[in-house]
């Protein structure tokens, strides 16, 4: 499978003009190791960040909530082992998703843009990365609408020839 590397520019991006949803940054903590809501796979994030695997300390969560219920959410995740494209600053924005009752509303993008402005608060000092696979539209079409530019394309290869630890790596 092919995949689609965007970077961000975050240029003049419109705020996020988020209504009814409300967002919270998530930060982990020994007694808060996954964030409330999301499922327990996100744990393997934490042990990085506590073993400090990461290249630098910016792993967060961006939350948004709807009435009092998550709506959409994506992890911030620094630089490690598994993009070797990406630099010392460098996050990447994964695991985005919104909840199917909340699609349709546009939250996917208020919550991208909320989570540059984020970064952009922060001082980060790196750039911002999102990957999708090449068959995945909706995902290359939400990228584009907040100012990701395709940079490269990716495939799958595997640290030490080992097919549980894969890595993204330029083609």
């Amino acid at each position: 499978m092919e995949y689609l590397i965007y970077k961000s520019y975050y240029q003049n991006l419109p705020p996020p003009g988020a209504e009814n949803l409300k967002f919270k940054v998530w930060k982990p903590s020994f007694w808060n190791p996954v964030p409330k809501g999301l499922p327990n796979k996100y744990i393997i994030y934490y042990l990085f960040y506590f073993f400090r695997l990461f290249n630098n300390s910016h792993y967060v969560a961006i939350l948004g909530y709807d009435n009092d219920k998550i709506a959409c959410s994506l992890l911030v995740v620094p630089k490690y082992f598994k993009w070797p494209f990406m630099k010392l600053n460098d996050v990447q924005l994964i695991y985005v998703k919104t909840y199917p009752e909340f699609r349709g509303k546009g939250y996917a993008k208020k919550m991208l843009l909320y989570a540059l402005e984020y970064l952009k608060s922060i001082n980060l000092q790196g750039d911002v990365w999102y990957v999708t696979d090449s068959d995945n539209k909706a995902s290359q079409a939400l990228a584009k609408s907040v100012d990701f530019n395709q940079v490269y394309y990716g495939k799958r290869t595997y640290l030490f020839g080992i097919k549980w630890i894969k890595r993204l790596t330029i083609k």
